[in-house]
């Protein structure tokens, strides 16, 4: 069974909010995932940090943030994470997120 494609889900945002995205360190993002309320973290032997949200259906409710020895996440990982997350970017603006 294969994973739906998330390539036409992708959220477009403002050349301002997606700079300071890529901007967010990985930790940022990991906070930003913890202070949103609807993802709960998973504990386990995996380094990677994951995510549940108990109201959406599989495979759109775990995510899980690759953690490496790099600081910033390439486009294409942030690009799908948020589209799983379903952030978007009035939602971000409302949170104070991005400016």
């Amino acid at each position: 069974m294969s994973l739906p494609s998330l390539a036409c889900q992708c959220p477009r945002f403002s050349k301002s909010a997606w700079d300071q995205l890529r901007a967010k360190t990985r930790k940022e993002f990991l906070w930003m995932v913890e202070k949103d309320g609807s993802w709960e973290r998973l504990w386990g032997k995996s380094g990677h940090p994951r995510f549940i949200n108990r109201r959406r259906r599989w495979p759109h409710n775990i995510v899980v943030i690759h953690v490496s020895s790099i600081k910033k996440m390439p486009p294409s990982l942030l690009k799908h994470i948020l589209a799983v997350l379903g952030w978007t970017e009035p939602w971000l603006r409302r949170k104070g997120f991005v400016k």
